[in-house]
């Protein structure tokens, strides 16, 4: 937590208010930066446009391929529609199948 130093608290105000916001923010870039270096952060689940640029495609053809059943299910979050992208990655590897194939697949290999 980000709490204002002697100077804003002698300020005080909006003006504090305002430097304690800007130095949380500063923080928090420099922390995401950090993540993001050292890469201990994994995503789990993408939406259309990050399914699309994960396998190399647009938008456009990946919602094609979603609608036609021709891609892994996506999974419900809320109203975000998203896609897990542990199994984007088997998908691939099994050669893209059907979503309906894509799912035998899968029922066979947890037996």
């Amino acid at each position: 937590m980000v709490e204002m130093t002697a100077k804003e608290e002698s300020s005080g105000g909006a003006d504090a208010q305002v430097a304690v916001l800007e130095r949380a923010i500063r923080e928090l870039a420099d922390r995401v930066a950090a993540v993001e270096r050292d890469g201990s952060t994994e995503v789990l689940c993408v939406d259309a446009p990050g399914a699309a640029r994960l396998l190399g495609v647009s938008r456009s053809f990946w919602l094609k391929l979603s609608s036609s059943g021709r891609c892994p299910a996506p999974v419900r979050l809320g109203e975000r529609t998203l896609w897990v992208v542990g199994e984007l990655r088997e998908w691939v590897a099994a050669g893209a199948p059907t979503r309906e194939a894509w799912q035998q697949i899968r029922a066979e290999r947890k037996k």
